[in-house]
């Protein structure tokens, strides 16, 4: 039992536990809208506690729960004991409801999500009254619903835009007009909704009509109809089987409106009523998993030893209540007949005897034997017998009833010397048994499935898959009466609502197999209701007194037996008509026997029975360019980003969408989808031609029929000198469009890509537009007319050393050259020619810069970000030897945990002494102001009296010649800010040996590795962690924070005063969860240290956690030179001086200017200037770019002072 509240809490219920629990929706990845502020998009990570990005909220469960609440942290702690039915020490009764108190902002943001959800559903009411009750002549009464959906949906169209991009002052506005009607609308829609049942309700009543109707049915002759029904819809479920029994149990052939209307030009009559069955209506959704090795099934890791993972569409099973109609309700084109009834004798009887002899998983033989016996299966010969002399119908019923003895009761006499004892368990539904071990599987008696249990690579005792074999990872084995339908992947997932259930209670396999097996009355109902149905379907009829024990069987058994016997009834009957039905075709194949007719009708019937159909549209590129669709319930998209060929070539589309029931001509046409099937079959082929006059191709060379090789080969040995015209390349079209034949690309050297895309039909021609495209690759040095390849940013390489990346701006053209060997930037500007196309403007600029223009060639918008990395890295190198030449810095000083500046080269006292002394306010350099800019930080310029200004242009930055800044809290909330404080834990032992290297008071805080292996020890007391053996390691730990210690009495003292200040308001900089059992506080005082254990109660004293300072002792032990004692050990050759270095370079020998800046700060220390005197000393700087503008925020962008 825990202590106290706190404890309970924190070891019982995770900050992302309880963020879902009182609403907040926590995506995969630990994101999540955070609830202080007004988030649109996810910037809260949750995890063991919780940080917003955005406003800066930070904390544990007990911040989180909180500051939702308005609470004390006690208070909140209890609430969420409360909550979570945790027992503690003192535990009293609730004596408030919380009520947690919503912000502005909140109310506001569930006032907008509630009118945008209401008007929605709203305007599609209004559009499924617009199409449903639409007047059929001129002279009809309109519906009022269609009066109300003409004059209202506009309206409503608007107010959705409205919520989607007006602002916020208007949407408060309209709200706060509105709130009546929406109210009265919302509460309209919900009468609306209730009168109508849910596909959920309506399977439920299905469900319970379908539940009562087997109670009833076994009953003999209500149970020969439902064989009959089954015979005739054996590639249905039992649930469906059984609704046409019920409803209709004269149908024979059914399936849905349109599929009669489109596929057999049948139509349904008038008055008649549908059949209701419940069809599959599956959605598809694409799941990351581990990417697994083929035969160990083990993880496969990837160079880093990191796992692979990889994307998985996966089906989700769903269903819903859909109409069909029996051939007898339909009227139209005749269906092939039925082969004629097969009473008496059987035709074909040889074939059909070979066929179930094909189709039995025994030999069949025929002996003499009693009268009163037709034949046996025998399980110890494996082998069935046949009486001989019946009638040649009476042949069959006997072997079709003693196959299906041999399909589903083939097992011997148990008897089995393993008396281990299993858990008993249900595995989706089937009973079985369970082991922890590995099950010996060549003992196992025939009858017997065994299948082993995979676990997940976080908890391999944790079952998540049923495999037949696990190698690794195996999480237990079961034992099942039945198979299992593994998957074609060759798994099935366990869930946590369909898998694995523990029943209660140990049997022995004997006991097991013996409670499974079926009592002899069961055997042979299953196996005469399995003849019958078979003979049923193939037109054999059999005598009507077979079943008249069937009710007395049935009775005293539990709905859940006379199911499961159904199922493997209808199961098996399907199987064995199926492979009897092949067989038979086959033998009458080779015999010469016609059976065309019959042929006919098998696959008619196989069309038109399946439980589900849809229909489907291909998206067309202007339906992918919309990206909307008519929506339609149990819809499903199938959207491809690129053109993919469907239907034999026929049709090229984004994808498609499936609908159960059929669009509109309508909405087709207004949503631009193509019908399935109704593509015009064409072949579009498109090639190049090169010319000689591009004008007038006939006059001069011309060649037809090339590839993209061949014609810029062509191109390239036609002479230039020629006069004929200019030379050129082109496309031929073949697609038998009007837009069919040849059409210019390149003239000259000028591909006109804008005459191009101004044509829609070759605009929107996926072959065309690959034309293009590939010549201009294949031809960089073109020059590219078109409004879009004109504007857009490109890099170019000059004579092969140099790269000029371009892109235009408001006055023309911004450009930056790159050294190409050394990548290193040598110079930008702007052209300010703005009517110059992006092909003259760098020819241009090489004439202004003298770069040479015999070779221009494109280069990768990628290598762009490596250049600019490139030049970062030597801006900050020059910033660096700028500072080090003027700075010359103290011997390393071993610090405490310091406030992380944004800005390291200026601090505080600098910023006092330039002249801004406001404390809200952090300094940074011109450079590093430039960086922060970047990153979407608000930047100040500091003026020397004491006041500030916004920046709305890094130009501003540029020409300013001091001090920048930016705001304490809005740093302090910045991701920059957050991956300084979590830097510190790359440097564990330098910090560890500052803190035991200190001269003043000072403390540590250390916590439990966030790792798996440790989840046992963490927010654990001593008391367990002796419980099971286990010490307090170093090693174990991670350290989190370290700072100087307030003046306190005592080191007991200090930690009960740093336990309040790390649970109630810890500092800026301590990005860690709150202080809690199992950390560890190491006080520094009075030169001596000591480690204490955050346990259950209070804290308790533990030696030996940490040496006084093991790298110190060691070095004074090595190290040869005794001015280095420092903390670290630095043996080897010692610093060089500037004499040496320059003799060095004198004598020729190449030398590191690093090493002679260090030498100049260790000889001329007392020289060290200040920031302030460098801003003081330094030009301002001229810059020949013009960098973009920055928009101003919304709010005020001056500080009042």
């Amino acid at each position: 039992m825990a202590e106290n509240v706190f404890e309970a809490v924190k070891q019982s219920v995770s900050t992302r536990e309880a963020a879902a629990f009182y609403g907040i929706e926590v995506k995969r990845n630990g994101m999540a809208c955070c609830p202080f502020h007004d988030d649109k998009n996810p910037s809260m990570k949750v995890d063991q506690r919780f940080h917003c990005f955005g406003c800066g909220a930070d904390g544990d469960v007990i911040d989180l729960t909180a500051q939702l609440y308005n609470l004390s942290p006690k208070e909140a702690a209890e609430k969420l004991a409360q909550d979570f039915g945790l027992i503690y020490d003192s535990q009293a009764p609730p004596r408030r409801k919380y009520v947690r108190q919503k912000t502005e902002a909140q109310k506001f943001r569930e006032d907008r999500q509630r009118c945008y959800r209401v008007l929605s559903d709203y305007y599609y009411l209004l559009k499924k009254w617009e199409a449903d009750n639409s007047p059929r002549t001129p002279e009809e009464e309109p519906h009022p619903c269609f009066v109300e959906a003409i004059q209202k949906k506009t309206y409503v169209e608007y107010l959705l835009d409205l919520f989607l991009y007006e602002s916020e002052e208007e949407q408060k506005a309209w709200i706060a007009e509105h709130t009546a009607e929406i109210t009265y609308l919302e509460r309209r829609l919900k009468i609306m909704a209730e009168n109508k049942p849910t596909n959920r309700e309506r399977l439920r009543e299905i469900t319970d009509g379908i539940e009562q109707g087997i109670k009833e049915l076994f009953e003999s002759e209500k149970y020969m109809r439902y064989l009959s029904v089954m015979s005739r819809f054996h590639r249905y479920s039992v649930n469906n089987t059984m609704l046409i029994y019920m409803q209709k149990p004269d149908a024979t052939l059914v399936a849905g409106y349109n599929k009669w209307k489109d596929q057999f030009e049948r139509h349904v009559k008038k008055g008649e009523h549908g059949i209701t069955i419940i069809a599959p209506t599956p959605y598809k959704k694409k799941i990351e998993e581990q990417k697994l090795d083929p035969d160990t099934k083990a993880p496969i890791l990837d160079k880093d030893g990191k796992i692979v993972t990889e994307e998985k569409e996966i089906e989700i099973p769903m269903f819903r209540p859909v109409k069909v109609f029996d051939v007898s309700q339909t009227d139209g084109k005749p269906l092939p007949e039925l082969a004629s009834s097969l009473s008496g004798n059987v035709p074909n009887y040889e074939a059909f005897i070979e066929a179930l002899r094909r189709s039995a998983p025994v030999p069949i033989t025929f002996e003499a034997m009693a009268a009163d016996t037709d034949g046996y299966f025998s399980a110890d010969h494996q082998k069935i017998a046949i009486r001989q002399g019946m009638s040649e119908v009476q042949t069959v019923s006997a072997t079709v009833h003693e196959i299906a003895h041999s399909k589903l009761h083939n097992q011997k006499k148990i008897q089995i010397a393993n008396d281990e004892k299993y858990q008993e368990i249900e595995l989706f539904d089937k009973p079985g048994l369970f082991s922890n071990g590995r099950i010996a599987r060549d003992t196992l008696p025939e009858g017997v499935y065994c299948y082993d249990l995979r676990g997940s690579d976080y908890d391999p005792g944790d079952p998540i898959y049923v495999e037949d074999r696990v190698g690794v990872n195996h999480a237990g084995s079961v034992i099942l009466a039945e198979p299992l339908d593994l998957s074609k992947e060759g798994y099935l997932r366990l869930t946590e609502e369909e898998g694995l259930n523990f029943v209660g209670g140990f049997s022995t396999l004997a006991q097991f197999l013996q409670e499974q097996r079926k009592d002899r009355h069961t055997e042979e109902v299953e196996a005469e209701s399995i003849s019958y149905a078979v003979c049923k379907y193939f037109g054999i009829e059999t005598g009507e007194n077979s079943f008249g024990y069937i009710a007395s069987w049935s009775q005293g058994k539990e709905l859940k037996e006379l199911r499961a016997s159904l199922e493997t009834i209808n199961k098996t009957s399907g199987t064995l008509i199926s492979d009897i039905e092949r067989h038979y075709k086959e033998i009458c194949k080779e015999r010469g026997i016609d059976l065309h007719p019959k042929e006919e009708m098998t696959t008619a019937t196989s069309e038109i029975q399946k439980e589900s159909e849809t229909f489907r549209y291909y998206i067309t590129k202007a339906a992918a360019d919309a990206g909307v669709y008519p929506f339609q319930e149990g819809c499903k998209v199938h959207f491809t980003s690129t053109l993919e060929n469907y239907e034999d070539g026929k049709v090229q589309a984004f994808g498609y969408v499936e609908y159960l029931e059929k669009l509109s001509p309508e909405e087709i046409q207004e949503y631009d989808l193509t019908p399935a099937g109704e593509a015009v079959s064409k072949e579009e082929t498109i090639c190049y031609y090169a010319a000689e006059c591009m004008e007038f191709p006939n006059l001069g060379e011309y060649h037809d029929n090339l590839s993209l090789e061949e014609a810029i080969r062509i191109y390239q040995e036609i002479p230039a000198e020629r006069m004929n015209g200019i030379k050129g390349i082109g496309f031929e079209l073949k697609d038998g469009s009007d837009y069919e034949g040849p059409f210019p690309i390149l003239t000259g050297q000028t591909i006109d890509l804008d005459t191009i895309q101004a044509i829609d039909y070759y605009r929107d021609n996926p072959l065309v537009q690959k034309a293009v495209k590939e010549l201009a690759a294949a031809m960089p040095e073109m020059e590219v007319l078109g409004a879009d390849a004109n504007q857009q940013e490109a890099l170019f390489l000059i004579n092969d050393a140099t790269y000029l990346h371009i892109q235009p701006c408001d006055s023309g053209w911004d450009y930056t050259l790159y050294d190409a060997a050394s990548m290193k930037e040598m110079d930008g500007g702007q052209l300010d020619m703005p009517e110059l196309s992006r092909m003259k403007a760098v020819l241009q600029i090489c004439d202004d810069n003298d770069l040479g223009k015999d070779s221009v060639k494109y280069a990768p918008l990628s290598i762009i970000e490596t250049l600019q990395e490139a030049a970062y890295q030597q801006m900050q190198a020059e910033a660096s030897q700028m500072a080090t030449s003027s700075q010359l810095p103290e011997a390393q000083e071993q610090a405490l945990d310091e406030y992380p500046m944004p800005d390291e080269q200026v601090s505080t006292p600098d910023m006092q002494e330039y002249g801004y002394s406001y404390d809200g306010m952090l300094p940074v350099t011109r450079e590093r102001a430039l960086e922060l800019d970047a990153a979407g930080l608000t930047v100040y310029v500091l003026h020397k009296d004491n006041t500030e200004s916004m920046v709305f242009d890094t130009q501003e930055i540029m020409e300013h010649g001091g001090l920048c800044g930016v705001d304490r809290e809005e740093w302090e909330k910045s991701p920059q800010f957050h991956e300084k404080v979590m830097e510190r834990q790359e440097h564990q032992q330098e910090r560890e040996q500052a803190f035991l290297s200190q001269n003043r008071d000072c403390f540590a805080i250390y916590q439990v590795k966030h790792t798996d292996e440790l989840r046992d020890i963490r927010y654990e007391g001593m008391d367990w962690l002796r419980s099971i053996g286990q010490a307090v390691k170093r090693e174990n730990y991670d350290l989190v924070y370290t700072a100087p210690l307030e003046s306190c009495n005592s080191p007991q003292a200090a930690v009960e005063q740093l336990y309040n200040q790390f649970n109630n308001n810890h500092p800026a900089d301590y990005h860690h969860p709150s202080m809690s059992v199992s950390d560890i506080v190491a006080i520094r005082q009075d030169g001596k240290v000591s480690c204490h254990y955050c346990d259950s109660v209070g804290f308790t004293q533990i030696p030996g956690f940490l040496p006084q300072n093991p790298l110190k002792n060691v070095e004074m032990t090595v190290e040869d030179d005794y001015g280095m004692i420092d903390g670290i050990i630095n043996n080897g050759a010692k610093e060089p001086t500037v004499a040496e270095l320059e003799q060095q370079a004198r004598s020729g020998q190449p030398i590191s200017l690093m090493d002679l800046a260090d030498a100049v700060h260790r000889e001329e220390r007392e020289k060290k200037k200040s920031v302030v005197d460098q801003l003081k000393s330094q030009p301002k700087a001229e810059h020949k770019k013009t960098a973009p503008k920055k928009t101003a925020p919304k709010k005020s962008a001056e500080r009042e002072i």
